[in-house]
């Protein structure tokens, strides 16, 4: 697990690194899917004319009710960060629809409820690795502004479990980002 970890911080440290000479864009965003919701911040550094990769830390609050099908009631939340690449269909990546992968990994503390038989309850802690697509416009405002809406669909996989099993699976989430240029 130390070596994922590792080679994730390289492969955003890396990333980073080297774009930080093109056009970088940062920015706000809201993730809301029906067991929660995501907020962090991003950056974007635009690498050719129509393709972008992005940085991400943000906080997960899961409100996942018995959708786990383990508990009758999960709810917790943990930081996390994020990778991504995003290809635009426009040149400059500013207006227009877009298609991108991201990889998430959430270090999660889920507290626990199950009614079955005998009630139990506890706590989990969890290393998610969030796998998704996505797909977006970007609408270009005014003086380096951009609104964006997407929608994204992905995997939820423990890779690592501290306490009982807690739910894992697909995960659909609708996005909204408002995103400046930092050079205009």
């Amino acid at each position: 697990m130390k070596k994922f970890s590792f080679l994730f911080f390289v492969l955003i440290v890396l990333s980073i690194s080297n774009l930080k000479a093109q056009n970088p864009r940062f920015g706000i965003e809201y993730n809301y899917y029906p067991a929660g919701h995501m907020i962090g911040i991003q950056s974007e550094w635009i690498n050719k004319n129509h393709s972008a990769f992005n940085a991400r830390i943000a906080a997960n609050i899961a409100r996942r009710k018995d959708f786990s099908g383990l508990n009758d009631d999960e709810r917790g939340w943990g930081p996390g960060l994020s990778i991504g690449y995003r290809y635009y269909k426009k040149a400059l990546c500013t207006q227009g629809w877009f298609a991108g992968l991201r990889t998430d990994l959430w270090n999660l503390s889920i507290d626990w409820k199950d009614s079955t038989q005998k009630p139990n309850y506890g706590n989990t802690k969890i290393l998610v690795l969030q796998p998704t697509i996505e797909i977006g416009y970007n609408l270009y405002v005014n003086n380096g502004w951009i609104f964006s809406l997407s929608m994204a669909n992905g995997r939820e996989i423990n890779i690592k479990t501290k306490g009982d099993a807690v739910g894992q699976g697909w995960i659909t989430l609708g996005q909204l980002r408002i995103i400046r240029y930092i050079n205009q």
